[in-house]
């Protein structure tokens, strides 16, 4: 038993930070398991995205019409599996302006 102001003071300093030191760890693994638990796009979901675009419509602001994406060859579609799991696109939902 602790009785002096000092070691009670200790004893508390120990607990929280054995406490706070669970919490912050348990904290990083979930973290880490989101980061590597992310879906990827896979090139069925390309190919059906492409499937699903119109035609004759002016194209947006980047200046790439359907029709030219309807275009694109298998290398080029892989490119844009790949650029679609970039983890940037993928958590903020949006595409680089480049």
């Amino acid at each position: 038993m602790v009785n002096e102001l000092e070691d009670v003071l200790e004893t508390w300093r120990d607990y929280c930070a054995k406490l706070y030191k669970q919490e912050r760890i348990k904290e990083e693994i979930n973290i880490a398991e989101e980061i590597v638990h992310k879906p990827e796009v896979i090139m069925s979901e390309v190919e059906n995205a492409l499937k699903s675009l119109k035609r004759n419509k002016s194209p947006r602001a980047d200046g790439i019409s359907s029709e030219l994406l309807l275009r694109l060859g298998e290398r080029r579609r892989h490119l844009l599996e790949d650029l679609c799991n970039e983890i940037e696109i993928w958590e903020s939902g949006t595409w680089p302006e480049d």
